[in-house]
């Protein structure tokens, strides 16, 4: 079944052109299940964002509860271990793993070595950690918006722990 556009109308008969105008006919089956694909499509992209968002919401969480580096790895874990995700939500949930993971190793380093250098390291360590945290939330950010918008994204800096 197709549908006529400049005439207005359904046409029943079998064929790529409206027997009344001549102008090509406009699959109907073909349109709803463009509709449905785009429906399953958005509820695909809410989980794949949501393991960005989620890391971004667990770090302000964590200024409040000062233990902030150590909540922004759980959205990505929950995610890539639902049942209801998909490939590409499981893909987004892992780079957004390996990215917090990543954050968190290097804050970790840069505390440790602070300490090593008897306080004085930290003078150089704060600013860095603080640049960090900015470039940090610039990627998840992107990774959010392309997550949203059914798009691969490959954090810059990020070493690849989980597979």
């Amino acid at each position: 079944m197709g549908y006529c556009v400049t005439c207005q109308k359904d046409v029943k008969e079998i064929g790529k052109f409206c027997p009344n105008c001549g102008k090509q006919l406009v699959d109907v089956v073909f349109e709803q299940k463009q509709a449905e694909a785009d429906t399953t499509n958005k509820s695909v992209s809410q989980q794949a964002m949501w393991s960005h968002l989620g890391a971004i919401l667990a770090n302000v969480l964590g200024y409040f509860t000062g233990i902030t580096w150590l909540l922004t790895w759980l959205p990505g874990v929950i995610i890539k271990g639902s049942a209801t995700a998909t490939d590409f939500d499981r893909r987004h949930a892992t780079e957004s793993l390996n990215f917090q993971l990543t954050m968190l190793l290097i804050a970790v380093s840069g505390v440790v070595l602070g300490f090593l250098t008897l306080f004085i390291g930290f003078l150089v360590i704060v600013p860095a950690l603080i640049v960090m945290q900015i470039v940090g939330l610039v990627f998840t950010i992107q990774a959010t918006i392309a997550g949203s918008n059914l798009k691969e994204y490959r954090y810059p800096i990020s070493i690849r722990f989980v597979k």
